[in-house]
């Protein structure tokens, strides 16, 4: 059973915008996302876990949450997790040798 929610996960989600539409956004903070919204037994099986500064897709968004994927992990986060913003990139001398 999982999966097959595991497969449907990737063909819903590559047919609510498909690749060509989809958007990078980064995470702000810690956010846990959620296999469904609107309830149901599964809805509160968490299924995608962001760190600060993580790049995800945005592959839809409803309201107050959006359906990122990272790899190869899906779920719904609050859409106040996410920005439009990428973090700067290291400055390369400022790395340590």
């Amino acid at each position: 059973m999982l999966f097959l929610s595991v497969i449907l996960s990737f063909v819903i989600g590559d047919l609510l915008v498909g690749d060509a539409a989809a958007e990078s956004r980064w995470a702000v903070a810690e956010a846990e996302g959620v296999r469904w919204t609107g309830g149901g037994p599964a809805a509160d099986l968490v299924t995608i876990r962001l760190s600060p500064n993580d790049e995800v897709e945005v592959l839809a968004i409803e309201g107050d949450r959006a359906r990122v994927r990272k790899g190869a992990d899906f779920g719904w986060v609050p859409l106040s997790a996410l920005t439009e913003v990428a973090p700067p990139k290291p400055d390369p001398s400022q790395l340590p040798m």
